[in-house]
């Protein structure tokens, strides 16, 4: 996407991604241009409605949210429909009673409570479908083979809820196992349903429209129509773009801002006359005001009147956020690349028990580089967090999302990409779950893994550092995996009298402190306070003796070439739950906590300074290809960390974790997890980072944003066969002394 482009409104409503290589799971894609504004492509979250809410199942890029097979995009009679291959499937439904008053009825009219729930229907055998919403009966469907009709199910006990609802339709398969009809929309709202309803599609309503020679892309709206969508939006963002009418005559247009526990933002109140159907009407207004936070909200364009057979033409639709101040950066590769990856490393923000630590290297490249304050993980499992970040790819996709299994030889990784353009490579690992056994070794040059359970922790550093001075000449690529925080802990003897508490007499081996911890967490009543206390010492121990190390490193770097020809990025792999029963214990699920890591990036052109965006795992695997000056591949799910520190404001956008079939997805300061939309939480993170209060009812727009997400997530499939790994004696040995021992030997 080149400098200074907006995004047309209508490429982002087709939902083709604009032919960019973008996230999916990306809001918006931030272009610096020279006019200091840039362009933001909306989330992919587009809901149209007439009379209600619409969802039109025959486009294959139509956000269909929903559960259960089906096949998309069947040609019959002039329109393109969707074919449910499982006896049920399900659509999640949003309704927002603020969004709906302007479009099927006059403003302050309340909607009717009676609900229904219609859909255009092609029978393939004589039958009748079960329509639920929210649980409770709708009504039902009838069809006959052959026959096409707009059925509806009403009458029935369901109810709309302000928010999101799930709609569920049930219909057995024949006794062939074959689809009982195709749908080609549906459609939900209040009142009595109209039999002769007809859907406007995506395929009547995308286009373009030209007038006095000028061509816009349009989205073109009926009469009690509307359009909206759902995104992170900047302070001092403007919404330009133009109206017109398809033919001669009058209609209303209203275009709002909807934002949860606020009331709409009226943007353009505008009544079109014939006038307006020989000549563009544009408008250019701010969406929001600037000084307060980048926050979720919604865009809504509604017809709320038009005369018989008129269209109005929303034309070159565009977002534009202003940039306080675009850095004239350009992007080149280094010629020496470093990944650093520190275990159990705390944030800034930790509210652990010693914190803030003293770690003078560290706090040094904080001060050096650009600090991601909202950089989050994968996974909580160490090895999915690495895999992700070698890969590019999310833990659903990747394969290493449960325990015992290896990255499958056929992940690409940016090893394999570095390889393939010559550049020497070399990995040095402290983590036995992601080294030599679970496929991590793969591709390296050189690989020297480390046990916990008999060598020193600054080896890996040692050894690292003696690799980059023989090849101090060249380009390379090295990566770091070091123990950081995570035990057990090198701690001789003489320093173990000065650790708190004083009088301690427990039974807590730094050597064996992981096993121990471990064992801890499956029997808790036997841990005291003392243990707690020595824990939290014996951490902050490590810590102080891993940064002096990380410190040695980095000042044989700075000896080859102060850091002007070399990217280094030092990330966390997990991070620490300082409010955990059993302190730095393998960690179940994914709380809020274990997902917060640091990570700090230092490389030519990068500002220092904190960096508040959202960043994951996957953004660390484009953004060291970028610095190899290497093109970063299509399948790739993050984005390249550059561009989001030369920016002085960088985007909201959702981040996502994924562990054992459970997700979770952040977006600005909103948390969804769960297993599915039907036991997910949904929770306000910076209130609540434990996610103990269910806050959907209060923001329905926001959760309709992170459940757009889910959408997405559920269509990362894992790319290749998951491999299970082989642990041989030496392994299981060195698992076990990293707390993965009762795991392991279950596993194997």
């Amino acid at each position: 996407m080149g400098i200074g482009r907006s995004i047309p409104i209508a490429c982002v409503l087709s939902l083709l991604g604009c032919a960019t290589r973008s996230n999916p799971f990306v809001d918006a894609q931030v272009i610096a241009s020279p006019q200091k504004e840039h362009a933001r492509k909306l989330t992919e979250s587009l809901v149209l409605g007439h009379h209600g809410f619409l969802a039109d199942l025959g486009e294959a890029s139509t956000p269909l949210w929903l559960r259960g097979e089906y096949e998309s995009g069947v040609e019959l009679e002039g329109a393109t429909w969707a074919k449910p291959s499982s006896s049920t499937f399900a659509l999640l439904v949003p309704w927002q009673e603020q969004a709906v008053t302007i479009a099927p009825h006059d403003a302050g009219v309340p909607m009717p409570s009676r609900v229904f729930v219609q859909a255009r229907l092609h029978g393939l055998r004589d039958g009748r479908a079960s329509v639920y919403l929210n649980g409770k009966v709708a009504g039902s469907w009838s069809f006959k083979r052959g026959e096409t009709h707009v059925v509806a199910a009403q009458g029935g006990s369901a109810e709309l809820l302000q928010g999101l609802n799930e709609l569920i339709v049930h219909a057995a398969l024949g006794k062939r196992k074959e689809p009982a009809f195709l749908v080609d929309w549906i459609h939900v709202s209040s009142g009595e349903p109209d039999p002769r309803y007809a859907a406007p599609t995506r395929r009547e309503a995308l286009g373009s429209a030209a007038l006095n020679g000028e061509s816009k892309p349009v989205v073109a709206l009926r009469g009690s129509s509307f359009a909206r969508w759902v995104g992170a939006i900047a302070p001092g963002t403007r919404l330009k773009g133009a109206l017109a009418l398809s033919s001669p005559g009058s209609a209303k247009v209203v275009i709002r801002r909807l934002r949860d526990s606020e009331p709409p933002r009226i943007l353009v109140d505008q009544v079109l006359d014939a006038g307006a159907a020989k000549a563009w009407v544009p408008f250019d207004v701010e969406v929001e005001p600037g000084g307060r936070a980048m926050e979720i909200a919604s865009i809504e364009v509604a017809v709320a009147q038009a005369a018989s057979g008129v269209r109005v033409e929303v034309g070159d639709l565009r977002l534009i956020a202003a940039n306080e101040e675009p850095a004239a950066v350009q992007r080149t590769g280094t010629a020496r690349v470093v990944l650093v990856v520190l275990g159990s490393w705390p944030t800034i923000a930790t509210t652990a028990p010693g914190a803030p630590f003293d770690l003078p290297a560290w706090t040094s490249l904080l001060q050096r580089g650009s600090a991601f304050s909202q950089h989050r993980a994968a996974s909580t499992r160490e090895s999915s967090s690495l895999a992700s970040m070698l890969s590019g790819l999310h833990p659903s996709e990747h394969g290493i999302s449960a325990p015992a299994l290896m990255l499958p030889k056929d992940v690409q990784t940016v090893t394999d990409l570095a390889r393939q353009a010559s550049v020497p490579t070399a990995a040095f690992s402290a983590n036995p779950s992601a080294g030599s056994a679970f496929g991590f070794s793969r591709g390296w040059d050189t690989m020297k893994s480390f046990s916990p359970a008999r060598d020193a922790s600054v080896q890996t550093f040692e050894n690292a550092a003696e690799w980059a001075r023989l090849h101090k000449d060249g380009r390379f690529f090295m990566m770091v995996h070091a123990r950081g925080g995570h035990p057990p802990w090198d701690i001789p003897e003489r320093d173990l009298k000065d650790l708190a508490p004083a009088t301690y007499n427990g039974g807590l081996d730094p050597r064996k402190a992981a096993e121990t911890l471990s064992k801890a967490r499956a029997i808790p009543k036997h841990f005291t306070d003392a243990d707690r206390t020595r824990v939290w010492a014996s951490y902050s121990y490590a810590l102080r003796k891993e940064d002096e190390a990380l410190g040695r490193f980095v000042q044989e770097l700075v000896k080859i070439d102060d850091l002007r020809d070399t990217t280094l990025i030092v990330a966390g792999d997990v991070g620490i739950v300082p409010h955990a029963p059993i302190p730095l214990a393998p960690v179940d699920g994914l709380d809020e906590t274990a997902l917060s890591i640091p990570m700090v990036v230092v490389a030519p052109g990068v500002p220092s300074g904190v960096v508040k965006g959202a960043s994951s795992s996957v953004d660390v695997a484009a953004t060291l290809v970028a610095s190899l000056g290497l093109e970063v591949p299509a399948h790739f799910r993050g984005e390249d960390l550059f561009a989001r520190a030369t920016m002085k404001r960088a985007s909201e956008r959702p981040v996502v974790a994924f562990d054992q079939g459970v997700f979770s997805i952040r977006w600005a300061d909103f948390v969804v997890s769960g297993r599915e939309f039907g036991d997910a939480r949904f929770c306000f993170a910076r209130m609540d980072p434990r996610c103990a209060s269910d806050v959907r009812g209060s923001y329905p727009i926001a959760l309709e944003a992170l459940l757009g997400q889910l959408v997405l997530l559920r269509g990362m499939k894992v790319r290749v066969a998951q491999e299970s790994v082989f642990l041989d004696p030496v392994t299981l040995d060195q698992l076990t002394s990293w707390g993965l021992g009762v795991d392991a030997k279950r596993k194997k």
